[in-house]
């Protein structure tokens, strides 16, 4: 079947075309064709798969010169034959200057078939002369560029007819010089003309030939040459030599034979053991003369008998090694750490590695091996070891990191402390786990790199996000040439112990501020006790209904102003007020005053009191205490907000319930509950909220001291605390005082009422405040009583002295100048043993007044005192049997 031939037919009339294509199935084509009329068509058609282009001379909007053009200029050889019916010689002549492969007039088609056939032998022609040309362009370029020498050579003669750049680059010589020049001309070594001839015989009878010699260049240095002669037949008898520059491989075998030298003294002197086995015979080659010093034994034994390598090894260690040693020396893995025994008994550790050397099949037929005695680093691991037991035995946290913070070494007391194993972290970065502040971790290694250590208090956090204080002691490590290689740190935990400086510091603060507070509550007292004197005085000597009310008003504000000053002592020092009748209804509705004044708006405080209510024995200002410290809590659990109940009920505890609850006892009981909205408190917290110092607050927001205070003060008044809570459903703390069912506060206010008179008694009151002098001296006169008065203790001693006959009592200050409430008792007690003393002193817990104490005074008056209480504590005093 014939080959398509792929045609485009450039023609506007198609008649015409189908007479083309008639003649070319005639002539035995099979066309495989495509007609176009227009430049577009035609372009568009125009592909290099074409096998010829048959086109009409003129068309109404084409031609086929036209068409001829645009195929020359696409760079395309398709075959190209005008055929038209019109044009004349002269036509068809220029058309085939243009390239077209030939001219046929329409009429005569009969040569179309010979026309197309001629086309296409002389484009596969010209492609096949192209194709060789390239070839030998390609030859041509290769030996041109080649990096060895070609040159090609008359073998009669042996003048050089033909030299490629690479020849005349590595000679020096221009191509010209070296066709005039012959191969003895360049060749270093003599060569007279019946050697050369001798050579060219055997390279006729052979083929070809290797030489080696040395090639002398233009300037006259020499080179190392190898030279591959080929004899070639033509139109005469050629010699085609390709040269190579020899100077590498000859310095590269005397590099190996200088190597190998070296390589036999090093493996004759080296410490390590080196030897060689041929695997086929199983026979040892080489052993370097090590083996005598490490092993202890002859080299000779060893030739005479393998089996003495094995011998010598240790019996816990031989069946290891020789399944080894069989099993993995052939491809390579052999790596193994032994014990050998000496023929002295000494035991050393021998490091051994094997190396296979295979032939040109592939096949072992050598093993080289290296044996290194390792016993000195044996005993530095095992040293190592026990170091890094007694590390883990420490109870700081120790650990290395590189200098790209990744961990290398981590004791049991930083698994400890963290939460990770060593297992977990080695190799991770430090910055990773354990830091979450990177600033004062990167200010403190800068300080490491800089000065070589660093050691200080940092945040750390632990595997579970805990935050922990760390004091740090970080020291640069070295390596053997001085070079930064690690970070040790040793890491100790100092979170808890923080938080005991911060107690202390805490207490101390609260003692300073007690001392303070001690001398400004002596101070007040002195300023409030005249004040209070002064209104009784007013109110005996005022008939005026208003003016008696605003005396009223003066002395509830004083009395109030006493208060502030117990209850700062309280808080400050943990000063005890007295013990009085305390009306729940009034300490609550004070509570309630004070909490709506200070507490935020989102909180909304409720009370609930019954109509009656029965009175408790205890410290008001304690009390206060109480509720305001539950009262804080239950703000601080309400963030959000919330509701904060307070109430009170009276209780009756019997002996079931006061034995299962512990501090209770059977009995009446005042219970005061607070109750919150808030977060609640966690099972695992409850236990430990009465615990001192214990709080879940943030630093600075709390003391952990609050709830412990509640639960003491309860304690000291026999009363007991229950408290119910659950996350997230809010807390309440029930707080129970023992009810007392005795005497009503109104009968107990009449009889404070009674102020009993005196009968002319002469009494000395001493004093260095004047005010408290003056208005006492006018109390004690306004009912009954004469008065000395005296500014200090030297003043009341020489006072005494003239009037002891006549002085029933005396008043003094414990706290004076010059001489103080003490030294001026012990004088008068001197004077007179059986004399009455009142002390006096705005600090109630004075030591001088301790001292009176221990000195025979009985009777105490803790400023500021009222006219009932001086001259209640005066009459008790004078009615004392002396």
């Amino acid at each position: 079947m014939p080959q398509p031939l792929r045609v485009l037919i450039v023609e506007d009339n198609p008649n015409d075309a189908e007479l083309v294509l008639r003649d070319l199935r005639r002539a035995g084509f099979d066309p495989d064709w495509q007609r176009v009329e227009t430049e577009h068509d035609y372009l568009d058609r125009l592909k290099p798969d074409l096998d010829i282009i048959l086109s009409d001379y003129d068309m109404p909007e084409f031609s086929g010169p036209r068409a001829l053009e645009l195929l020359k200029h696409r760079g395309m050889d398709t075959p190209f034959i005008i055929i038209s019916g019109t044009i004349g010689e002269d036509v068809a002549v220029d058309v085939m200057k243009l390239g077209a492969t030939d001219y046929l007039l329409k009429d005569r088609l009969a040569r179309l078939g010979a026309s197309i056939k001629q086309a296409l032998e002389q484009k596969r022609l010209q492609t096949e002369r192209r194709r060789i040309e390239m070839s030998l362009n390609l030859v041509r370029t290769l030996v041109e560029h080649s990096s060895d020498g070609f040159e090609v050579i008359d073998p009669e003669t042996g003048r050089f007819l033909d030299v490629n750049e690479t020849t005349c680059l590595r000679l020096g010589y221009s191509r010209d010089e070296l066709l005039s020049m012959s191969v003895p001309d360049v060749e270093a070594m003599a060569l007279d003309f019946s050697t050369w001839s001798r050579h060219v015989d055997e390279v006729r009878r052979t083929g070809f030939k290797i030489l080696e010699g040395r090639h002398r260049r233009k300037d006259g240095s020499t080179f190392p040459v190898e030279v591959n002669v080929r004899y070639v037949k033509l139109d005469r008898d050629y010699l085609i030599a390709a040269v190579r520059d020899n100077t590498e491989r000859k310095l590269a075998e005397e590099s190996l034979r200088l190597s190998e030298e070296r390589f036999r003294q090093l493996a004759e002197n080296i410490q390590e053991v080196f030897w060689v086995t041929d695997t086929t015979k199983n026979q040892m080659l080489y052993i370097s003369p090590a083996y005598e010093t490490v092993w202890g034994r002859t080299c000779d034994s060893l030739h005479a008998s393998p089996r003495t390598w094995l011998e010598a090894i240790h019996p816990e260690d031989r069946e290891r090694v020789l399944h080894a040693a069989t099993t993995r020396q052939i491809d390579g893995t052999y790596d193994e750490e032994y014990r050998i025994l000496r023929p002295d008994g000494s035991l050393r550790w021998i490091r051994d590695r094997a190396f296979p050397v295979q032939n040109a099949s592939g096949e072992t037929y050598r093993v080289v091996g290296l044996a290194r005695d390792i016993s000195g680093r044996k005993q530095a691991e095992d040293r190592l070891r026990e170091q890094a037991s007694l590390l883990d035995k420490a109870r700081d946290a120790i650990l290395v990191r590189d200098l790209e913070h990744g961990i290398t070494y981590w004791n049991k007391s930083a698994e400890q402390l963290y939460g990770w194993t060593a297992e977990e972290v080695i190799g991770r970065k430090v910055t990773e786990l354990i830091y979450r502040d990177l600033v004062a971790f990167e200010k403190a290694i800068e300080e490491v790199i800089r000065l070589g250590e660093w050691h200080g208090e940092i945040q750390q956090v632990t595997k579970t996000g805990t935050q922990i204080l760390i004091e740090a002691r970080w020291t640069l490590v070295r390596d053997a040439t001085g070079r930064p290689k690690s970070i040790l740190a040793i890491n100790t935990d100092i979170t808890e112990k923080k938080k005991l400086e911060q107690q202390y510091l805490r207490v101390q603060r609260m003692e300073s501020i007690g001392t303070l507070a001690g001398g400004i509550a002596h101070d007040l007292n002195n300023v409030l006790a005249p004040i209070l004197m002064s209104i009784e005085l007013l109110r005996l000597t005022s008939r005026d209904e208003r003016a008696r009310s605003m005396l009223s008003t003066i002395e509830t504000s004083a009395k109030r102003g006493a208060d502030m000053v117990r209850q700062i002592l309280f808080f400050a020092r943990g000063v005890e007020g007295q013990r009085v009748m305390i009306t729940p209804r009034q300490i609550i509705e004070e509570m309630q005053h004070l909490l709506q004044d200070t507490f935020p708006k989102n909180i909304l405080c409720h009370v609930d009191l019954p109509a009656a209510l029965p009175a408790f024995f205890g410290d008001s200002t304690q009390v206060h205490q109480v509720l305001l410290n539950l009262c804080v809590n239950a703000r601080d659990a309400m963030p959000g907000g919330g509701t904060l109940a307070i109430s009170a009920r009276s209780i009756s505890v019997d002996e079931s319930y006061a034995a299962s609850h512990p501090g209770a006892r059977p009995g009446a009981y005042v219970m005061l509950k607070v109750a919150d909205t808030g977060t609640g408190i966690p099972p695992e917290v409850v236990e430990k909220i009465f615990d001192p110092f214990f709080t879940t607050k943030e630093l600075g927001k709390g003391t952990g001291l609050g709830l412990s205070t509640v639960l003491a003060i309860v304690k000291s008044h026999d009363g007991f605390l229950n408290v119910e809570t659950e996350p997230g459903q809010g807390t309440t703390f029930l707080v129970n005082f023992p009810a007392n069912l005795s005497p009503t506060e109104d009968a107990m206010a009449a009889q404070e009422d009674m102020n009993p008179r005196g009968q002319g008694e002469l009494i000395l009151i001493v004093d260095d405040e004047a005010a408290v002098c003056a208005i006492t001296k006018q109390t004690l006169e306004a009912f009954g009583y004469r008065v000395l008065v005296a500014a200090d203790g030297t003043e009341a001693v020489s006072l005494y002295t003239r009037h002891q006959a006549e002085v029933a009592a005396v008043l003094t200050d414990m706290m004076m100048p010059i001489m103080d409430g003490p030294a001026t008792i012990h004088v008068l007690k001197h004077l007179n043993p059986r004399v009455k003393i009142i002390a006096a002193s705005g600090l109630a817990n004075d030591s001088g007044a301790a001292r009176a104490a221990g000195m025979g005074v009985k009777h105490f008056l803790p400023k500021p005192y009222t006219a009932q209480t001086v001259l209640t504590t005066l009459r008790l005093a004078l009615n004392d049997d002396a």
